[in-house]
């Protein structure tokens, strides 16, 4: 294991990596496709007329449209060193570097009064790639001018939305000059521009995401500031805001969900493909300051499962939401927080357009990151999959590795070295965290395991022809998720249900766009049942086919590499669900009835447009966490299936008492964390086995376990409940209410509760005659306003709200207001809507109940 800490990286120039096997073929079913035939598809985009785009002097789309496409086109032309690509980015650019005026300002609405620095975030990012591959020194002058003018600019008119949220990406471009010139008023504007952004700190503690393509985009801004300032503050900014949206919203493939506004942990929730290639370029940035070789499998996990599952198998299109469990991807409306009716459908452009000009630099972009260059003369091997790497190492000395390999779906890695002249240099070796038995060796000779989530640093005097060989042995991995459910790892690779899918040719375009056969939208639905649950007492085996043309894969169900085999059994309550043209929630596991069991085929998430990700189980008589690094990251409170609110759709708050169980080393003083928070401090002796203590842990989220202090001398080894819990409080989210009226259900909300009758309904059982307390957690922006409660249907109530200034869809645990009503013993029907008499308006997050 080394240490990285003194080292600085640095990334190796647009160009110098060029893709092979599989990874090739993707980007040359870009360029063949969509990329490459794109200004002929999109009129935002379109070269030629008056209407032309506006990043090309016409009167088209002058937004961000242009320049997410050029961004993606640039990484795409320059990774494939293609001309015909070339010469379509050389007019952007041109166009882009000659429309700057004198003050600094530049593209289709400088000098204009609603210039818009957002806009041309995406664009700065291209611009530096493009220098990085052709070194044009233009690049240079532009991006000082418009530094200059944006650090006066700022002063006066300072970031606003979408700008605010993504200010990361325009430290990013300044920072990139800053490492070029060493100007110091680029150090005064990363902060200026710092100081404006959203609080993102404020929303990684309190959980307030928002929209989940700003929320991925914003994992490069601390990391940046660390790189610029060498605070680590920022980095554990960075830290716990990662550890809390997996939390609040973590999903098996490595996103989070968020159909538009980020959500909770429910498997038919989406997570948008903007989001997926925001999250990989976030990895990327934040791996080069924080050095984390976890941050490595982040990227790993989002390239190789979350990626693909976006986009159709030959990349004609892509899709604007997946979820976990997507059994059906057809026009209509599936539950999403934003829900056009066309978030589900696969094609050109797949639901809003902003994602069809956005995904394009996922591919080339993962293809041009795989290698970092390493402050003292060496290489380091960031991320894997086939390809070679030009670069000087030592003392100038010229070289050439070739990673010949068919990661991620064998794993065995092969660099090859080529070099003008022998000098020793150190390179550097990434080792997942989730390989435990990793093997390297060194023109055959045996150099030793290596520790899971560390880095090795190989020194010698290389020479062409030396070999390195890693081997990075995958296991079968299964993580409790979602009601207990499970998701099913093979090494960095998600594995799912094969669900055998109905491609059907639709005639729907979400736009005005004239669209080519070739990419047209499609219903996908099952044409095999999707609804089983695994057996978990019985073992998987993984095949792989002897015989598969690596070099023309594609991303695509019936053509699959590796699958893995199981038993599992049809769980006919798990039913569908017509509200949402999917499947229903998650049936708690271990499920106690289910059919006949059978062979069951999965495959890697990637290659599946319809999927079951996260599956029931039967098999095994309880759940028992175990830890990653003494952490329990997916842990649920269990479920009594007596508890009658619960059944009701209410989420109980308590405490649960846990189990435990260890080796102990030597009497030790360990901390327990829940969610960051330290519960109970325990004392242990020498050989004890197992020790219990009560968890404040929650349902509706994956909750942190962790263990600190003496933990050198105590193994923990797994985790259990004993059914025992002491409940304080119920909670009913609003999305997971009867929605009323024309309200509308947002995803981690309800808004839209305008007109009378609009609102929320839900039911509730109490054991006894008394008073209780209604504690409703809301946003009321535009001023003070009210709703009416009703219990069975008759007024209770006047639900009076102040105003608040966190904006719409914004809530925190400070924001409530209570109202006491009489209840009797038994069940009640329970409604909060705006009435004839409400006045204003407001949204809701949630209703608390605290217990007798």
């Amino acid at each position: 294991m080394h240490n990285l800490d003194s080292i600085v990286l640095s990334p190796i120039p647009l160009g110098d990596i060029e893709a092979k096997g599989w990874l090739l073929n993707q980007l040359l079913l870009q360029k063949k496709n969509i990329t490459g035939e794109f200004e002929d598809i999109s009129p935002d985009v379109k070269t030629t007329g008056d209407d032309r785009s506006g990043w090309l002097g016409g009167s088209g789309e002058s937004w961000e449209r242009g320049p997410y496409y050029v961004r993606g086109l640039v990484y795409l032309a320059y990774a494939l060193d293609d001309d015909s690509l070339k010469e379509k980015v050389q007019k952007w650019i041109d166009w882009v570097i000659e429309s700057q005026i004198d003050n600094g300002q530049a593209g289709p609405k400088a000098g204009m009064p609603d210039f818009d620095y957002w806009a041309m975030m995406p664009m700065l990012i291209a611009l530096t790639e493009y220098y990085d591959a052709t070194e044009d020194e233009r690049v240079i002058g532009f991006l000082d001018a418009y530094f200059r003018f944006q650090l006066d600019a700022l002063k006066k008119d300072p970031l606003r939305d979408w700008g605010k949220a993504r200010a990361g990406d325009n430290i990013y471009a300044a920072k990139w000059l800053y490492d070029k010139t060493k100007e110091s008023y680029l150090v005064d504007l990363c902060n200026l521009l710092y100081n404006q952004a959203d609080n993102w700190k404020s929303a990684y503690e309190k959980g307030n995401w928002g929209h989940i393509v700003n929320t991925h985009q914003s994992f490069k801004l601390f990391p940046l500031m660390f790189g610029m300032t060498g605070d680590k503050t920022y980095v554990d900014t960075y830290y716990s805001g990662v550890r809390n949206l997996f939390r609040t919203s973590g999903r098996i493939d490595g996103m989070s969900n968020g159909d538009e506004m980020s959500g909770d942990i429910e498997a038919t929730r989406g997570t948008e493909t903007c989001a997926v290639v925001e999250q990989m370029f976030s990895d990327i940035v934040a791996f080069r300051y924080l050095k984390d070789p976890r941050i490595g499998d982040s990227l790993e996990k989002v390239c190789f499962n979350a990626l693909p599952s976006q986009l159709t198998p030959e990349i004609t299109g892509q899709v604007y939401f997946t979820m976990q469990n997507q059994i059906e991807a057809t026009l209509g409306y599936h539950g999403f927080s934003s829900d056009g009716g066309d978030r589900s459908v696969y094609g050109t452009p797949g639901g809003y357009p902003c994602c069809i000009h956005n995904f394009h630099m996922g591919w080339p972009l993962f293809a041009s990151n795989l290698w970092f260059r390493t402050s003292d003369s060496g290489l380091l091997a960031f991320a894997y999959a086939p390809n070679a790497v030009k670069a000087q190492v030592g003392n100038n000395t010229n070289v050439m590795i070739t990673q010949k390999t068919n990661y991620p779906f064998e794993d065995s890695i092969l660099l090859k070295i080529e070099a003008d002249n022998e000098e020793t240099w150190p390179l550097y070796i990434r080792i997942p965290s989730w390989c435990d038995e990793a093997k390297i060796y060194v023109n055959g000779d045996f150099k030793g395991s290596c520790k899971e989530g560390s880095f090795v640093r190989l020194e010698a005097e290389w020479k062409s022809g030396d070999e390195v060989k890693i081997v990075l042995p995958m296991k079968i991995r299964t993580k409790f998720m979602q009601n207990n459910s499970v998701g099913v790892t093979y090494g960095p690779l998600v594995f799912c249900l094969f669900i055998e899918e109905n491609w059907e040719k639709i005639s729907y375009v979400s736009t005005d766009w004239k669209i080519p056969e070739k990419y047209s939208s499609y219903n996908i639905t099952p044409k095999s049942n999707w609804n089983y649950a695994l057996n978990l007492s019985e073992g998987f085996k993984v095949k792989r086919k002897k015989r598969y043309d690596y070099d023309n894969l594609v991303f695509k169900s019936v053509s699959v590499p590796i699958e893995i085999e199981a038993k599992g059994a049809i769980v006919e309550s798990w039913e569908y669900d017509d509200r949402i043209k999917g499947a229903s929630t998650l049936p708690i596991s271990p499920v106690s009835e289910h059919g006949k069991e059978v062979k069951i085929r999965l495959i890697p998430y990637g290659f599946a447009r319809l999927r079951a990700s996260l599956m029931p189980w039967y098999g095994k008589e309880k759940v028992l966490y175990e830890p990653d690094f003494n952490v329990f990251d997916t842990v649920v409170a269990p479920v009594d299936k007596n508890d009658e609110n619960a059944r009701l759709g209410a989420l109980p708050l308590g405490k649960y008492t846990g189990l435990i169980r260890c080796d102990v080393e030597k009497d030790s003083s360990i901390d327990v964390l829940v969610n960051g928070e330290i519960v109970d401090s325990v004392s242990l002796y020498k050989g004890e086995e197992y020790f219990s203590l009560p968890l404040p842990i929650m349902q509706n989220m994956y909750n942190r376990v962790e263990f600190k202090g003496d933990v050198s001398s105590v193994k923990i080894k797994s985790l259990e409940f004993d059914g025992k819990s002491e409940v304080f409080a119920y909670r009913w989210e609003a999305e997971h209410s009867i929605v009323l009226g024309n309200a509308n259900n947002r995803g981690s909300h309800v808004g839209g509760i305008d007109k009378a009758g609009d609102g929320i309904a839900f039911k509730i059982h109490v054991s006894e005659n008394n008073m209780y307390c209604f504690r409703i957690y809301y946003a009321a922006f535009f001023g003070d306003a009210s709703h009416d409660l009703f219990v069975n249907g008759k007024k209770a109530a006047v639900v009076n709200y102040k105003k608040t200034d966190l904006g719409w869809g914004v809530f925190d645990d400070e924001t409530y207001v209570e109202v006491f009503v009489p209840l009797t013993e038994g069940t009640h029907a329970i409604s909060i809507q705006k009435t004839n008499l409400s006045t204003g308006f407001a949204e809701i997050d949630a209703v608390y109940v605290p217990w007798q």
